[in-house]
This record gives structure tokens, sequence and C-alpha cells, in this order.
């Protein structure tokens, strides 16, 4: 049975995924991570670093982009403030919110020649009128597909300095990574935060592998989500298995 409502990745993953499990020695499943003796989180959030041409302090590391999102939320949105999501979105975006006693309000997406945009000025208009404490877009946007530019992007960072925006990229890859420039953002724009996963594109959502690549303005995350026994080492180990064999990496 496939579920629809999952989007997940009937493909299957990399073989090399399935071969770097198999070659796992029973030793390694025993102990903790032992990354932190070089400095860094670990050796997926330093091989991450090194491909996008970021530091990796700001590489964040999670069960899932949904973990991160809860994170993120948890860590910001206080009792009463609000959070700003698209109007057709995942109803996990509102769900977080409530947990912590947090608004959700939501902003409208266009229609042009049938297909759905965002809507940059209405953005914009509910930004200034009710100053949320986090804005999320999705990009590409689940389930309408659609996608937001960098030149969109950057304008609302730049209006918005003091206003912490969330770009949801879980779909990251199925709109094409020829210009995967967005991650590098973080260093001119401390108030971005780009979520991404292992879950669609390379088909290991049940591994649970999600990070984040965080701006100056997210400092207190980076504490809020440190783990000091470190992650799950057999999942990193897979996650880098697949992206070793990514010919477009």
């Amino acid at each position: 049975m496939i579920w629809l409502d999952r989007n997940e990745n009937q493909f299957g993953p990399s073989p090399a995924c399935h071969t770097a499990l198999l070659e796992t020695a029973q030793e390694d499943v025993g102990v903790y991570s032992r990354d932190f003796l070089r400095g860094v989180k670990s050796t997926l959030s330093e091989r991450l670093a090194e491909h996008y041409g970021v530091t990796e302090p700001q590489i964040l590391l999670s069960s899932g982009s949904e973990d991160m999102l809860k994170q993120i939320v948890h860590c910001y949105l206080r009792p009463g403030e609000t959070l700003l999501v698209p109007r057709y979105s995942w109803w996990y975006y509102a769900a977080a919110a409530r947990e912590v006693d947090g608004l959700t309000m939501q902003y409208p997406l266009r229609i042009v020649d049938q297909n759905y945009g965002y809507d940059i000025s209405a953005i914009d208009t509910l930004i200034k009128l009710h100053q949320p404490r986090l804005v999320i877009i999705a990009s590409p946007n689940n389930p309408t597909g659609n996608t937001l530019s960098d030149n969109d992007l950057i304008d609302l960072l730049r209006l918005y300095p003091e206003t912490r925006f969330v770009l949801d990229e879980a779909y990251h890859g199925f709109a094409g990574i020829e210009h995967d420039e967005t991650p590098r953002l973080i260093s001119l724009y401390p108030n971005l935060i780009v979520l991404r996963t292992f879950s669609k594109l390379y088909a290991l959502a049940s591994l649970r592998i999600g990070y984040a690549f965080a701006g100056s303005a997210y400092k207190k995350l980076t504490t809020y989500s440190a783990r000091y026994l470190g992650y799950n080492t057999l999942s990193e180990r897979i996650a880098l298995a697949a992206m070793e064999d990514d010919p477009l990496l």
C-alpha cells in the first residue's frame, strides 16, 4: 500500500545506504559518538558544512526536519505570539504553535496561470500589521508545490531584520538544485534558518535525519538543540553514504 499523504519516496534509497548498514561493526553500535573530541557535532554536520560552504557550528542536526521545526517553535514562540504560515501548508505548523499556546495566522497564496505562487506583498502587509515572532515559508510548499525565489526571500529578510524567517526546504531537490545558494544566505542574513531532510530526496524517511542552516540570530537554538551524547551515528553513516553516491553533489 502507498500512503500518498506521507509523500514517501517510492524509489528507495541508494544501494550504498544498504551497504553502509551492512558494513557497520557490532562494536560501533554500543558506543556514543566521539566526534566532539574534534570540536564538531558529527561527521555528518562536518560534511554538510564542507559541501554547502558554511561553518560547521551553523549546521544543526535533528530527528527529521519535523523535530527541528518543533525545536524552533518551542524555543522562540511564546504564549500569545504569532506564527505566520502559508494558507495551504503542512498542518503541523499550527500544531507546533498550539503546543506552546502560540497563535497561527495564514498568509494567502496567489494563483497565476493555474499555478500557486507566493504573494510577497500580502506577506509584507501581514508582517507590518501583526509583527509575527516567526514566519514560515515552505519551498517547495506542501501541497501546492510553489517555490520562493532567492530574490523574493532576500527582499523579506532585508525588510524585516528583527523577524525570524524559517525556510522549510523538506522537498529540496524536487524543484531543481542547479543553483543551490540558499544555505549561504545565512551568513548575510542572520534572521534566516533553512530546514532540510534526508527523508524525501534520499528516501531515508525512517532514519529521521534532518538538518538546518542557522543564521546567528538563532544562537539560542544552537544551544537548545545541542545533544551532549551526540546524535544517531548509524543514521549519519547511511546519510553520508547517500551523499557520496549522489551524482549531483
